[in-house]
């Protein structure tokens, strides 16, 4: 199926998942947006209420909770390991973005501090630096966005952490050992958002929640 947001941006539809629509039909309800799915043609169309104007850049933050510089990952994940890669999606100032987080099988709900396997633990409080650096590392090859804090500390005193986790690029095989990998084209797309908000911003607040499948 794809996804047409705005509902008059048809050219630029992308292609989802029945997963992947169930997490953008709950932000779409989070936000106060219109979700309709048209069921013959396979599309989901997301936009502004009725009546709702665009906000101008300058008041964008201030009238639209769309618009607030706020990175919000969010993944369905089941109770039990699966043998297929899980996508999310990461919404940013109203665009959204396939991605993923955690290696097939280490997808878990509610299972998110084995190093190497499991997604970014959830979380309100990341920061995501704005300054990246270049990785040549397999499964990255590009640019790599440090997430705060590091180590990443579960605070049950049972000593879990994580670290070394960061945002860029699913290549490779399918999955990440805890970053978020953003996926394909959706790449290039959030990066020239990135580098707008980098002109005047060190670092980028990022928001990870799960829902659960089952």
């Amino acid at each position: 199926m794809k996804l047409v947001c705005p509902p008059t941006d048809w050219a630029n539809a992308i292609e989802i998942t029945q997963e992947q629509r169930q997490i953008v039909e709950h932000i779409a309800k989070q936000l106060g947006l219109v979700c309709n799915y048209h069921e013959q043609s396979r599309k989901l169309y997301i936009g502004l209420p009725a009546g709702a104007k665009k906000p101008a850049e300058s008041t964008a933050k201030a009238e639209n909770p769309k618009h607030d510089d706020v990175l919000r990952f969010t993944m369905r994940l089941p109770k039990v390991a699966t043998h297929t890669i899980i996508d999310g999606v990461i919404v940013l100032n109203g665009q959204m973005y396939k991605a993923c987080s955690g290696c097939i099988g280490g997808q878990v709900y509610d299972r998110y501090w084995i190093t190497g396997q499991s997604p970014i633990p959830p979380g309100r409080d990341y920061k995501v630096d704005l300054r990246w650096s270049y990785s040549d590392l397999i499964g990255i090859a590009g640019r790599y966005y440090h997430i705060l804090p590091d180590p990443i500390e579960r605070g049950d005193g049972s000593g879990l952490k994580r670290s070394e986790i960061g945002l860029h690029q699913d290549n490779g095989v399918p999955g990440t050992a805890g970053c978020i990998g953003v996926v394909n084209n959706d790449w290039s797309r959030l990066c020239n958002a990135l580098d707008e908000l980098a002109k005047f911003n060190r670092y980028l607040s990022l928001e990870v929640n799960y829902l659960c499948r089952d």
